[in-house]
């Protein structure tokens, strides 16, 4: 069952990813946003410290803000950095396989 939540969330990621893209007209806009929403809901990462727990890094930011006081923005960046440079670079090399 968990399984299938996942991959619910992962295709409800693509799709609030696609819409946005499809808000912008400028080629690298487009790009940079659908990454950047893409990342920022797919990305996941440790709930907390110590944790064998995963959870998406936008929920993981919100109930920091909420419930702690000490914030570590550094443990969510980088797994977040990481997915939007994978989906940026697949994206522009996808595409620029595709017209040639």
């Amino acid at each position: 069952m968990i399984y299938l939540s996942w991959i619910i969330y992962i295709f409800f990621a693509l799709f609030l990813s696609y819409l946005a893209r499809s808000v912008f007209k400028s080629y690298h806009i487009k790009k940079f946003f659908f990454a950047a929403i893409l990342s920022s809901l797919v990305s996941v990462w440790f709930s907390f410290p110590g944790s064998e727990n995963f959870s998406p890094i936008l929920s993981i930011l919100i109930m920091d803000i909420f419930e702690t006081q000490g914030l570590n923005y550094l443990r969510l960046a980088r797994p977040f950095m990481t997915i939007f440079l994978i989906v940026l670079l697949i994206d522009y090399i996808l595409v620029r396989k595709l017209r040639s």
